[in-house]
């Protein structure tokens, strides 16, 4: 179930629909429920999924501040 939610997921940050926040946005929501569940099942599984999802957020925060960054040393660029 862990190796299906991970697939879908990449499969899912992995198409040009999404911007990035729209990613980060979905997988923020996603890691919430995830806690949830946790809060309720203490299994390895419902630890495994949440640390899973947790991870692929972290990577999508890491992608929009690189990106954001980015977009600010243009802006810099072509202020100067």
């Amino acid at each position: 179930m862990c190796q299906e939610i991970y697939e879908k997921v990449s499969r899912d940050l992995g198409s040009n629909l999404m911007t990035i926040k729209e990613k980060h946005k979905d997988l923020k929501k996603k890691v919430n429920i995830a806690e949830e569940k946790r809060n309720i099942r203490r299994g390895q599984k419902s630890w495994y999924d949440l640390r899973t999802l947790k991870k692929l957020k972290l990577k999508m925060k890491d992608k929009l501040v690189k990106k954001n960054f980015k977009d600010d040393l243009r802006l810099v660029n072509y202020l100067n």
